[in-house]
């Protein structure tokens, strides 16, 4: 007698349970509100902006516009309700620091509807002053290049899940810098 030993089939899985990925990612971004959001992606070179262009649709975002220079990002700021930016640290022609330039102009634009929109700063030079420079000129997040989709989804959820208060003092505007709540249990200085 001979035995043969059966190969087990492939069972189906009953997968009328198990979220689809399409369905996961839809309550991902819908969590919040990315499909009702419109952005502005501000870098020089395209290929790194058709990059977070691609990540922000895969997001759902209801809207991406793309700026190359200053003064195309303030114009399409004055004639598009922008929900956030995301800019390069340094574009223009000359190199210079384009990113902060325009996240001063934005915070520094009085009157105008997009002087509190959110600031993401893209960037791979991440030394310490370029962070610093950044957030002195208004920006709530400094994202390190190269980006993921994961790491852009963490920086526009930190930006939408724990707004900072928004500072208007004549040597500063824009959101509050402080990060760190510190507290004193008890009065350390003695009387003398």
């Amino acid at each position: 007698m001979v035995m043969t030993q059966r190969t087990p089939e492939k069972e189906k899985k009953d997968t009328s349970n198990v979220p689809h990925e399409a369905s996961r990612k839809k309550k991902l971004t819908h969590a919040f509100g990315l499909n009702e959001m419109t952005f502005l992606v501000v870098d020089k070179d395209r290929r790194p902006a058709a990059l977070i262009r691609t990540i922000l649709r895969n997001l759902s975002a209801k809207e991406v516009h793309y700026a190359n220079h200053y003064e195309q990002a303030i114009h399409i700021l004055e004639t598009t309700r922008i929900d956030m930016v995301i800019s390069e640290l340094v574009f223009g022609e000359d190199n210079r620091m384009g990113g902060i330039t325009l996240a001063k102009g934005i915070r520094g634009a009085s009157f105008e509807d997009y002087q509190r929109v959110p600031i993401i700063m893209a960037t791979s030079a991440t030394a310490e002053i370029n962070i610093h420079a950044a957030r002195d000129a208004g920006v709530n997040e400094v994202m390190a290049k190269p980006m993921t989709p994961l790491s852009v989804y963490k920086h526009i959820s930190a930006v939408i899940a724990k707004p900072r208060d928004f500072i208007e003092v004549p040597l500063y505007i824009g959101p509050d810098r402080r990060r760190k709540v510190e507290f004193f249990e008890t009065e350390r200085r003695t009387q003398q």
